[in-house]
């Protein structure tokens, strides 16, 4: 009788474990199905945008003076996050994406 208990009790795991891995691959296919569906849906990514960001270009001397001076139509600067008022961030914020904090 011992010999049947195992036999049942191996069948037994043996249906849990494929249920369970019925589970896993359903889970895994509807996780990749989900992923496909997100990134088909996504719009394409603009490499030329980074042209915009056109920056005007210091020239200093061997002391650190500032001797010229070039933009083309835009005189950007980038600055980091520590020299934009708290207000100004705030307010960028606001406009573009209210959850972002």
């Amino acid at each position: 009788m011992a010999r049947k208990k195992k036999k049942g009790n191996s069948k037994i795991y043996k249906n849990i474990l494929l249920v369970l891995l019925v589970i896993v691959l359903l889970s895994a296919a509807a996780t990749i199905g989900a992923v496909i569906k997100i990134v088909s849906d996504a719009p394409e990514i603009d490499v030329n945008i980074l042209d915009n960001l056109k920056q005007s270009v210091e020239f200093y001397d061997k002391d650190g003076n500032p001797i010229a001076n070039l933009h083309t139509g835009e005189n950007r600067k980038i600055v980091s996050l520590k020299q934009i008022p708290k207000h100004l961030q705030y307010a960028y914020v606001s406009i573009e994406d209210e959850r972002f904090f």
